[in-house]
């Protein structure tokens, strides 16, 4: 009985973690009509309900759906959709992930030229600016797609010393596997002009043992990209911001920015379980922000792989001059390991 109900936490675990794929691949993007879009969604929806919106600004109709498909998580699944006069469909130019609420709001304010997505506590959690969308620079967003795509690929899809390090476990194929767009409050109040994608590339040694896919970031800052792999590279961009971290909720941000851009979760609840492979105590789950002269000290609880449910705590230290550092300081949990 014990082992059958680690194994399920782990199937539970390891099906969040992919549940996000799936749900992307299975929306259309394209649609003749908003019912397809519903009906495609409505597959979809797990143990939310599907929510939706359509309104019409100017020239622009825009059709938004949305849902919360988890029990005990606040992460809605966004699409967004222009309709285009000359092919007479619908056309997605938002796929994503909200984190912060089980339901949303969307509207488009009058003279701010931006799609505006709210939680539920009326909290604006992501403005999509409609510059990009026909009849304006659709050509323009293609370039940087393409861009994108060029990036991705030489860095991680096929490394130069890629042969070398993976040897026969390498096939020779790209080992990228999905990149998305990340869309964040924290992200348009500290990089309002950058791009931040993430990146899932394949670990060939996983057929043997190890995670399977490692999510890197990928920042496009005045058109030249800035890539994440490590928490050391994280910390390295942060410091390049120079960030002013003034009180105890500016500091937590610079914590939460560090989380987003290595794929982290905040966890702060203590997780419990008869047969768990590190012990911890309540207080290693809580956010602490502690100031000592022009430093402060942030200490959090991250989930850095939801397949097995592995979380640790972090230290981040900010001095005065905006440098920022990280570094694990205690494993706190986590559910069977890598096969």
């Amino acid at each position: 009985m014990k082992l059958f109900t680690a194994t399920l936490i782990v199937l539970v675990a390891s099906y969040s973690a992919i549940a996000d794929d799936a749900i992307m691949s299975a929306i259309p993007e394209t649609a003749k009509s908003t019912a397809v879009i519903r009906k495609a969604s409505d597959k979809q929806k797990g143990f939310g309900y599907i929510n939706s919106n359509e309104f019409v600004r100017g020239e622009l109709q825009i059709f938004a759906v949305w849902w919360c498909p988890y029990s005990g998580r606040d992460r809605s699944h966004l699409f967004a959709y222009y309709f285009d006069t000359k092919q007479g469909k619908w056309v997605r130019f938002l796929g994503t992930y909200v984190d912060g609420s089980e339901d949303l709001s969307v509207e488009m304010p009058p003279r701010e030229g931006a799609i505006v997505f709210r939680s539920a506590a009326e909290k604006n959690l992501l403005k999509y600016s409609v510059e990009t969308l026909p009849p304006k620079k659709i050509e323009d967003k293609k370039e940087e797609q393409a861009k994108i795509k060029s990036l991705v690929e030489k860095k991680w899809g096929f490394p130069e010393d890629g042969k070398k390090r993976y040897g026969i476990h390498w096939d020779g194929k790209s080992l990228v596997r999905k990149v998305q767009r990340i869309a964040s409050p924290l992200l348009t109040k500290h990089l309002p002009k950058a791009t931040v994608d993430r990146v899932c590339v394949y670990n060939p040694f996983s057929a043997k043992t190890g995670r399977e896919l490692f999510p890197y970031s990928l920042i496009l800052q005045d058109g030249k990209p800035v890539y994440i792999e490590n928490d050391k590279d994280a910390a390295n961009f942060l410091s390049s911001l120079k960030l002013k971290v003034e009180n105890e909720q500016s500091a937590k941000e610079v914590a939460l920015l560090f989380g987003l851009l290595r794929d982290f979760e905040l966890s702060e609840k203590q997780r419990k379980h008869k047969g768990n492979w590190v012990k911890s105590e309540p207080e290693d789950w809580e956010l602490t922000v502690e100031k000592n002269g022009e430093v402060w000290s942030i200490t959090c609880p991250f989930m850095w792989d939801p397949v097995i449910s592995a979380c640790a705590q972090w230290k981040l230290t900010i001095g005065n001059n905006g440098v920022v550092s990280a570094k694990v300081v205690k494993q706190l949990f986590r559910v069977g390991g890598y096969h």
